[in-house]
């Protein structure tokens, strides 16, 4: 299992060139007119606060089709990238606002799949997302996130990230 596990990172590494993300400053991000489609597709959103007041937020991160927009490429691919790039930013500011002063993070993974989990360009655009992510998590802003109706499949993927 853990060569499959090396295999897999080495194949990701190795072909990391072939997708990108944005590189847009986050006003540039915020400023994005991110297509109805993009917004309609990638769906979350705020389900409450927490004790503390911290926005807890809601994404429904196995219902997201990301291996399609990979696959096109293009104009969608990017503002797709650009729209969860902002959701990510939407948590931290609305976090860094409230009185809790940090957000929580709720990924609900039911419905991933091995069409998005076998696909090596698809794992590398979740690589590099994740990464933003952290870097968003690590600034502090992030008080807690949970994976809920994780399946096999996303676990693998999980695990890779």
């Amino acid at each position: 299992m853990g060569s499959f596990k090396l295999a897999i990172i080495v194949l990701v590494v190795h072909t990391l060139n072939f997708v990108t993300c944005n590189n847009l400053t986050d006003s540039e991000i915020f400023a994005f007119d991110v297509p109805a489609e993009i917004q309609d597709e990638f769906t979350y959103y705020l389900s409450g606060y927490d004790e503390d007041g911290a926005p807890i937020w809601i994404f429904e991160g196995g219902k997201w089709d990301i291996r399609k927009y990979v696959e096109q490429g293009g104009k969608l691919y990017d503002a797709m990238d650009i729209f969860i790039d902002r959701m990510y930013l939407t948590f931290r500011d609305s976090g860094l606002n409230s009185t809790g002063k940090q957000f929580v993070g709720i990924g609900d993974m039911e419905g991933f799949n091995i069409r998005q989990a076998g696909h090596v360009k698809t794992v590398q655009f979740l690589l590099l997302k994740y990464a933003r992510f952290e870097q968003i998590a690590r600034s502090g802003s992030m008080k807690r996130a949970w994976v809920v109706n994780a399946n096999p499949f996303f676990e693998r993927v999980w695990q890779i990230l």
